[in-house]
C-alpha cells in the first residue's frame, strides 16, 4: 500500500523525478512529531517526495498509523540499517550514494561537528540529490522552513477516531471544570516531564542512546521540574485562573501540586497509573492517552511547560495562539 502511495506522489509532481526526503523519527511522541511535522514542511518547502520512518520501539511501543491517519502520508515501520552503519550504505548498496545523509539526534553515536542543518540547493542532477534525515527535534530557521510552517503541518496531522474518542473526553471534562468565568479569566495547561533516566527504567542503554553531556544536561533538565517549583509559578498568578490541567510521567507529583492549589479553581489530572510502569508506559495504549493529552494542552489558554521537552513543544506548536516570533 505505501510503495502504491509512494509511486502515486512521485506520478503527481510536475518535476520528471522528484527529490526523495526520508524522515526517520526518533524516540518520544513528542520528539517524532517535531522530526515528523518538520519533514513534512520541509517536503513542502523544496517540492520533495516524502517517505517517513517510523520505528516501533522501547522509546514509542507504536505504529504510526495506530496514532494519525496516514492516507496521505507515505511511512515505514521498518528500517534494518542502523547509524552510524548507514553513513557507509553507499558501500554495499550504491542507491545510497544518490541521498547527503544527516543526523540530528542527540547520541553516544552523533560526531561533535554535526549540526541539525539539511540540503536544501537540491536540484535534478546533482550526485546527492536525496536526503535522508535522522532526527528527534524540530529543523534549524536555517533550512528554509519557520516555525509557523512546522506548526501548520502538525496541526494538520488528524488523529485516528480512537485517540479523537480521548481527546473529545478531556476535552469535555475540561469545559465541565471551569468556572463560568472563561472570558476574564486563564485556563493554565501545565506538563512536567519530572522523571530522570533512573527513575524511567525503560530497557535500554542511556548512555548510549543519549552520550554522557546529553543525558547529564536531560537530567538537569527534568530535576528541576519539581513540586515546589511549579506551585511557586502557578500561585503567583493563581487568583487569575479558571483551572488548572495538569498533564504528567508522575501521577504523584502532579496530586501533590493539585493538594496545594485553592479548592476554587479546580486542578484536572488525566493518568492511568498503568502508564508509568516502565514495562507499559510505551505501549499503544498509553501513548494515544499522551497524544490527547497533548491536545488538551493545546486547548488551554496559556501553557506552563518543562525545559527541553519535546512535548511541551509540540503542545506549544498545536497551540492557536502560539507567538512563533518568541
Amino acid at each position: 500500500r505505501n510503495c502504491e502511495k509512494l509511486l502515486s506522489k512521485l506520478i503527481s509532481f510536475q518535476t520528471e523525478s522528484p527529490p526523495l526526503l526520508v524522515v526517520h523519527t526518533q524516540h518520544g511522541i513528542g520528539s517524532r512529531l517535531l522530526a515528523l511535522a518538520s519533514g513534512l514542511a520541509f517536503a513542502k518547502r523544496f517540492s520533495m517526495a516524502l517517505l517517513v520512518i517510523w520505528e516501533p520501539d522501547v522509546h514509542l511501543n507504536a505504529p504510526l498509523d495506530a496514532l494519525f491517519d496516514v492516507s496521505d502520508i507515505v511511512f515505514s515501520s521498518k528500517f534494518k540499517t542502523r547509524w552510524p552503519a548507514v553513513k557507509k550504505s553507499a558501500n554495499w548498496d550504491t542507491a545510497w550514494a544518490t541521498f547527503a545523509q544527516f543526523e540530528s539526534t542527540i547520541s553516544g553515536d552523533t560526531d561533535s561537528n554535526q549540526v541539525n542543518l539539511l540540503k536544501t540547493d537540491v536540484k535534478a542532477g546533482d550526485k546527492q540529490r536525496h536526503i535522508y534525515w535522522k532526527s528527534n527535534q524540530l529543523m534549524n530557521r536555517e533550512n528554509g522552513v519557520e516555525m509557523a510552517d512546522i506548526a501548520s503541518e502538525l496541526q494538520a496531522l488528524i488523529p485516528v477516531e480512537s485517540v479523537k474518542t480521548l481527546i473529545d473526553s478531556r476535552l469535555e471534562r475540561l469545559n465541565d471544570g471551569k468556572n463560568g468565568e472563561s472570558n476574564t479569566k486563564v485556563q493554565l495547561g501545565v506538563h512536567l516531564r519530572s522523571k530522570t533516566s533512573f527513575e524511567e527504567e525503560l530497557k535500554l542503554d542511556y548512555n548510549q542512546v543519549f552520550g554522557s553531556n546529553a543525558l547529564t544536561s536531560l537530567n538537569d533538565a527534568r530535576s528541576s521540574v519539581n513540586v515546589e517549583r511549579y506551585v511557586s509559578i502557578i500561585m503567583e498568578d493563581v487568583s487569575k485562573l479558571d483551572s488548572v490541567f495538569l498533564s504528567s510521567d508522575s501521577f504523584d507529583r502532579a496530586v501533590q501540586i493539585c493538594q496545594r492549589i485553592p479548592d476554587t479553581t479546580p486542578c484536572v489530572i488525566f493518568s492511568d497509573f498503568n502508564c508509568e510502569l516502565p514495562e507499559t508506559s510505551r505501549s499503544l495504549t498509553c501513548i494515544q492517552s499522551a497524544i490527547a493529552d497533548l491536545y488538551a494542552l493545546s486547548r488551554t489558554s496559556s501553557i506552563l511547560g518543562s525545559p527541553n521537552s519535546s512535548f511541551s513543544t509540540a503542545a506549544a506548536l498545536l497551540h492557536h495562539d502560539f507567538d512563533f516570533k518568541s
